[in-house]
């Protein structure tokens, strides 16, 4: 048992302290009393949080609501408190059964305009240099299905502010830091690279094209994947700033790819991007001066209404880009480590990412399979007559998923690996 150090502990915490006034009231005063346990505490801490970013009744509110239902006062103590505990944790339960509800076309959340992101929005910072390497992707894992992409951090931390991004809890402070020898480094990685295809991507820190030429980061990238025809460099963006790249020569084992969602979801989650018309109008743009692009589904949200605003995204993605430029096609789903729930509690910006039913695997809280396999199912229905095309698949999940959903899978993650690499250097080939 955890006694009153812990709970003043807890009543400190920087999480604690982000909630409004009103409910750190509340709970304080619950646990003064002695009708709190540190468990209770906790939870209700952590529930308090997430009604504040649905805007939800608070945990106060739901409480005395809890009690009022109970009637005249018949039960002991302990046990009232008991069950209005439970009251606003099944509270808690039913809205992440019934997931978010976003509102109408145009409607910003409250307390914070949507819009795209103004240079300004940050600071820069020179970098605390080590030398430049390649590293995994940070959630890698031998757990589920990885394709073993490298990566490269040319820039530390985006300013697009998306509210689900796992970037959020690796920097803070809004500061971005950009390498101040990128060309240097990128000469000195070169003489390191392992033999074999090598496919990199710049996108797991940063946005690839959010910044532009700043320093000339565009150029000293795509020099380095013109001297190194084995690399397969990819470029991961929310933006539609895709001027930079059209304007010099763009080597032919670039791959540029764009993360689409739903109007809905870019409105309400990824604020300080470009909609979804710009990113498409943008793929666009760089397929008809022959550069291979890609989109990531990542990731698929089952909101109130996702099946139809979905099923519209395909169908503009296609209407706009043609499979035979079109490298890829990935889908993947909400998928947190805990550091980054805390994060987006802490923050307080009104978000309904958190608003879903967790399950845990392979040490991260996602969807339960079955709500997977519904997203992808319907992914997968759409893209029928582009699978032969292009290379699909599932970003991080559970290799039985595969079996279910597309009927097929790799035998390891080499295989996954050998096989995209392959279908990748294909596409390239075909433009030479």
């Amino acid at each position: 048992m955890i006694g009153g150090e812990g709970k003043q502990a807890l009543l400190e915490d920087s999480l604690f302290v982000s909630l409004p006034s009103g409910e750190q009231n509340f709970l304080r005063e619950q646990a003064a009393a002695g009708r709190l346990t540190f468990q209770e505490l906790r939870i209700l801490r952590d529930l308090a949080a997430d009604f504040r970013l649905w805007g939800e009744p608070g945990v106060a509110e739901l409480w005395a609501a809890a009690l009022q239902a109970l009637g005249p006062r018949s039960l002991p103590g302990r046990e009232e408190k008991r069950r209005a505990v439970r009251a606003v944790q099944e509270r808690w339960e039913r809205l992440k059964e019934e997931g978010p509800r976003y509102g109408p076309s145009g409607e910003a959340p409250e307390g914070e305009a949507a819009g795209p992101w103004e240079k300004g929005g940050g600071t820069e910072k020179p970098p605390e240099e080590s030398p430049l390497a390649l590293g995994p992707c940070p959630v890698a894992s031998e757990k589920t299905r990885c394709c073993g992409l490298l990566t490269l951090d040319a820039v530390s931390s985006c300013a697009c502010d998306c509210s689900y991004c796992t970037i959020q809890s690796f920097y803070h402070g809004g500061r971005i830091a950009f390498r101040s020898c990128l060309e240097a480094d990128l000469r000195a990685l070169e003489k390191t690279l392992p033999p074999g295809p090598l496919h990199i991507g710049t996108g797991q820190s940063s946005d690839s094209l959010l910044w532009g030429n700043h320093r000339g980061l565009l150029d000293s990238l795509l020099d380095f994947a013109a001297r190194n025809p084995r690399v397969i460099l990819e470029f991961k963006t929310k933006t539609a700033n895709v001027d930079p790249l059209l304007n010099r020569e763009i080597p032919p084992n670039l791959i540029v790819t764009f993360t689409l969602n739903t109007p809905a979801v870019i409105e309400h989650e990824e604020r300080r991007t470009a909609d979804l018309g710009e990113r498409l109008k943008a793929a666009s743009r760089l397929a008809r001066r022959g550069v291979l692009v890609g989109f990531h589904f990542h990731p698929l949200i089952r909101y109130q209404g996702w099946e139809g605003d979905y099923r519209a995204v395909f169908r503009q993605l296609k209407g706009e880009v043609s499979p035979a430029s079109c490298a890829l096609v990935s889908l993947g789903t909400l998928t947190f480590i805990r550091p980054v729930i805390r994060r987006i509690r802490e923050r307080g910006r009104p978000t309904q990412v958190l608003k879903m039913p967790w399950t845990e695997t392979a040490g991260k809280l996602s969807y339960p399979r079955e709500v997977k396999r519904e997203l992808f199912s319907l992914a997968w229905e759409e893209l029928g007559d582009w699978r032969e095309e292009v290379f699909v698949y599932l970003c991080m999940e559970d290799p039985a998923l595969w079996q279910e959903v597309f009927g097929w899978d790799y035998p390891d993650n080499r295989a996954f690996e050998e096989g995209m690499k392959r279908a990748y250097l294909a596409k390239i080939a075909r433009r030479l």
